[in-house]
């Protein structure tokens, strides 16, 4: 098991590193004490819990890896369940942080190393005044904070990248799918746990439990609303990959739609052609031209006038040569440039105008 202890002993101290084998003696003393457990192993945790004297049903817990973020309070301590990111085998997943809190004391475990907690741990360590922490509840309320706030920073991400498929959209990239689904699958993982865990995070705003501070509620209100504008994006996100791919078989559908036209409209021009070719290359004797010299000139010149006045024709139709989905984007993109340059004028003089015309 590696685990590290920090804890705060003066109100407008810093906060200092000990040994966790200390963990006792410190809490005398201590306004607040950060335990943080990682690969824990059942026996040391299960140690840890009677020196403690924890709930059975939290060591329960804290072997289920696949429980949804919830809280519980047992009287003299809460534990909860947080979800954050990790990125294992370079894929966007969660994984659970058990959360125990009781009297000055916040306990984390984890089982692979999380940037969000790791950073937190290094700002209290280095700023515990800029952290604002008064207790170990609003520890806690900050851990959350800072883990939906890593939710958001990799929500920002993927609105970006959205933006480059519907690039990659109007050009028809076969990548776009692929790119699409595995979006909406990371999509989908980050959802699944973030909309329990705002809805734990609203719940223990609203706790009267004397295990939390005044200013931990505050604190979680903050962070529910971080977890609330990720899941407002991630809905948002999930639309505009939807329209992305609708982008992809619009732009795919008018390709094809090209690709048949033109094979279409020469198609359509051999046709006179090869009606010519055939009937001058029937094998018989008395055919118009075929004893002449310059006869071949005369049909080559017929084919000519029927190849050109064709290709004129379909073109004056609109057959060959139309606009493309990227033009037309580009003339409502000007046209909404143009509005948004438009002086606005005082709503005095509008009316003033109105009442002339009348």
């Amino acid at each position: 098991m590696q685990s590290r202890l920090l804890y705060q002993a003066q109100p407008l101290g810093s906060a200092e590193e000990a040994n966790p084998a200390d963990l006792r003696s410190i809490m005398k003393s201590a306004i607040w004490v950060w335990l943080d457990v990682m690969d824990h192993s059942e026996a040391e945790i299960r140690a840890l819990a009677a020196d403690l004297r924890l709930d059975p049903l939290v060591l329960e817990d804290v072997y289920d890896i696949e429980l949804l973020p919830k809280y519980e309070d047992h009287g003299d301590h809460l534990y909860a369940v947080l979800h954050s990111l990790t990125t294992e085998n370079d894929d966007i997943d969660t994984t659970e942080v058990d959360c125990v809190l009781k009297d000055n004391l916040l306990i984390t475990m984890h089982a692979v190393p999380l940037v969000g907690l790791d950073s937190l741990w290094e700002l209290t360590e280095r700023h515990p005044m800029a952290v604002r922490c008064a207790d170990a509840s609003v520890l806690l309320a900050r851990l959350a904070e800072i883990i939906g706030r890593r939710y958001l920073e990799v929500v920002v991400t993927v609105d970006r990248h959205i933006t480059e498929l519907n690039e990659l959209a109007l050009n028809v990239d076969p990548a776009v799918l692929f790119e699409v689904q595995q979006l909406r699958r990371d999509e989908a993982t980050i959802r699944m746990m973030l909309a329990p865990q705002r809805q734990m995070l609203a719940s223990m705003e609203l706790d009267d439990t004397p295990l939390l501070s005044d200013a931990a509620r505050r604190r979680f209100g903050s962070a529910f609303d971080v977890h609330n504008q990720v899941v407002e994006s991630l809905s948002t996100a999930r639309a505009l990959l939807n329209d992305t791919l609708d982008t992809y078989r619009g732009a795919s559908a008018e390709k094809l739609n090209e690709v048949t036209r033109v094979l279409t409209v020469y198609a359509a021009i051999m046709l006179p052609l090869s009606i010519v070719v055939g009937f001058f290359g029937m094998n018989f004797q008395n055919l118009p031209g075929t004893s002449s010299e310059n006869g071949w000139i005369v049909v080559t010149a017929l084919m000519a006038i029927f190849g050109l006045g064709s290709w004129i024709f379909f073109a004056k139709r609109g057959y060959v040569g139309g606009p493309s989905l990227r033009s037309a984007s580009r003339k409502v993109t000007k046209r909404l440039v143009a509005v948004a340059r438009t002086e606005v004028r005082p709503i005095h003089f509008v009316r003033k105008e109105q009442a002339e015309n009348k």
